[in-house]
């Protein structure tokens, strides 16, 4: 009995720890810790471990990080908190090169394309390599620190170009028809390969060849242009004509490519002189043109309005006509009794001629009804009729008014052909509204570009008004795995904006086509708040330089773009644009 009951006290004494309210709280700095306590695995920090007072051994283990171990005696009824700072194991290292998707080897295995960061990587040296097709492999050998990551910058030995134009200089240089500069020109960088360089100079033959380049080599392409063109000078027998070659301008002696052209001169009171001319190379090309007397004659003889209203102070009624010689003109307005109301006489010293009236006779508006107005001159006649109102309808008598003229202008512009349309007259300001599109390339980002202008004030050769530019852009790959401003992981791969500007600039007119530059100050909104862009809205600056070309109303042309978003940088952008202007 005595030898039971002292089995029977072991047995409690063993057992007693086991029912004991005991707890050990186990948590780490890091996520996905296992946990182990004397040896047996109890789960991920954070966690709770129950059980009964006595000796305690618990291991936390992660991959990448040094195990930590905490022991101790735990008392009966009790709860104990145990945390472990787990530090890294491993380091990491940043690749980046020169060339983008270079393949990368860390001590001979693969790891992926450039730029790229390596992880899990032991303390000490370890062999990076990377390789691209073409290029020669190289390799860098790199120290790593455990808990910190270590930039390793490769750059791979590329190719540069050196061209050279030895009889000319300023020749514009094209490599894989994209524009380099003028020579002479050493463009650096190139990935080595074959290449298609291509060497332009107006008047000169074009060069266009294949080059190899190889890398770490400075190649010299040095070539001799060749002359293409000859020389015109067109004289007349009367000091006021005017000479076009294709329907260009031109005075003087003017150099053009070999090739044949159309040569045409026009003088007022002379017949049009026409015909082909071929120019040869390094030749002289002297043209004595006796130009003949031309018949006097009235053309597209109108009035700008069919009903004029001038108590409403609309402006005058014009009288438009063409003639083809010098000669003095009588106009005369009648009223439908047959009654003179108005007289004028002009005289004739270029094709295109006017008059106007303002309706009224010695200070007084003439009745209402219909008048007939009549030109002569030379032996010749021409007449119209038009109706004089005191009715008031503003917005149709402005409408009226501005259609007849723009229909006598056109008429006036067909009789004369183009060559003697109002070349004054047609100098106009950039005026109107045109829509863009095109590519926009910035520091970080680069995508398309679409925008709107309006340009509604000017004079001559200045313009004033505002543009609006969204840029859809895709920041570029290497800065899309960043951190934002407020700490958080981002996948960052779009960040578009939208800029608004005043605009003002000034244009210059050759005939139909219109060079203009142009600056504007404004303000730009970002939709995504990214490091590298780390002012998602600020003030913007922007410079313009374009060349647009205007049939009547309608405008297509082409403009570059220089814009400087504070916070951002300089963003380059390349558009084309087509609109309507007035």
């Amino acid at each position: 009995m005595r030898k039971l009951f002292l089995v029977f006290i072991l047995m409690f004494s063993a057992t007693a720890g086991l029912f004991a309210d005991i707890e050990i709280r186990v948590s780490a700095n890091k996520s996905g810790v296992s946990v182990y306590s004397n040896g047996s695995y109890k789960g991920t920090a954070p966690l709770t471990i129950y059980g009964g007072y006595g000796y305690y051994r618990i291991v936390c283990k992660k991959d990448g990080y040094y195990d930590c171990e905490w022991s101790g005696y735990v008392s009966d009824n009790s709860t104990t908190d145990v945390y472990f700072p787990m530090q890294p194991s491993t380091g990491s290292i940043r690749v980046n090169t020169n060339v983008r998707l270079a393949r990368v080897y860390v001590d001979g295995s693969y790891k992926g394309l450039s730029p790229l960061t390596v992880d899990g990587l032991k303390p000490g040296t370890h062999t990076v390599t990377v390789t691209h097709d073409g290029l020669l492999d190289e390799t860098r050998y790199v120290t790593v620190s455990a808990g910190y990551e270590t930039t390793c910058n490769i750059d791979f030995k590329l190719s540069d170009l050196k061209v050279i134009t030895s009889n000319v200089t300023g020749a514009s240089v094209y490599l894989d028809n994209t524009y380099k500069g003028k020579t002479p020109l050493t463009i650096t960088d190139i990935f080595p390969g074959n290449h298609n360089l291509r060497i332009e100079k107006q008047h000169y033959e074009t060069i266009r060849e294949t080059v190899t380049l190889e890398p770490n080599y400075i190649h010299t392409v040095t070539r001799s242009m060749v002359h293409i063109s000859g020389y015109i000078t067109v004289s007349t027998n009367t000091p006021n004509a005017h000479v076009f070659i294709n329907d260009s301008p031109i005075s003087g002696r003017t150099e053009l490519d070999e090739g044949t052209y159309r040569l045409k001169v026009r003088a007022f009171g002379y017949e049009d002189y026409s015909e082909y001319v071929t120019i040869v190379r390094l030749k002289e090309h002297p043209r004595n043109i006796n130009m003949k007397k031309a018949a006097f004659d009235i053309n597209s003889f109108s009035a700008s309005a069919q009903n004029f209203y001038p108590e409403r102070k609309t402006g005058a009624i014009n009288f438009s006509w063409s003639v083809t010689a010098p000669e003095f003109g009588y106009l005369t307005v009648k009223d439908k009794s047959g009654a003179v109301v108005y007289t004028s006489s002009v005289f004739f010293s270029t094709w295109l001629q006017y008059t106007e009236w303002d309706g009224q006779v010695g200070g007084v508006v003439v009745p209402d009804g219909q008048y007939s107005v009549e030109f002569a001159a030379g032996g010749k006649t021409r007449s119209s009729t038009f109706t004089i109102s005191s009715k008031r309808n503003p917005d149709k008598d402005l409408l009226d008014f501005d259609a007849a003229r723009t229909n006598v202008n056109k008429e006036i512009a067909k009789e004369n052909e183009r060559e003697e349309f109002d070349f004054y007259a047609y100098q106009k300001s950039k005026k109107g509204a045109y829509l863009n599109i095109g590519y926009a390339e910035g520091r970080f980002f680069n995508g398309m570009m679409f925008g709107a202008e309006y340009y509604h004030w000017g004079g001559e050769h200045w313009f004033l008004g505002g543009d609006f530019d969204a840029l859809l852009t895709e920041i570029d790959g290497k800065y899309r795995d960043e951190h934002n401003s407020y700490g958080n992981d981002t996948d960052a791969k779009d960040i578009n904006f939208f800029d608004l500007n005043i605009v003002g600039g000034v244009s210059v007119n050759l005939w139909r086509l219109r060079p203009y530059a142009s600056l504007g100050l404004g303000g730009y909104f970002s939709t995504i708040d990214h490091p590298k862009e780390n002012a998602p809205a600020g003030l913007s600056l922007e410079s313009c330089a374009g060349l647009d070309f205007t049939f009547e109303h309608l405008v297509i042309g082409a403009k570059y773009k220089l814009k400087y978003l504070m916070g951002s940088g300089f963003l380059d952008t390349y558009m084309l644009s087509a609109g309507w202007s007035w």
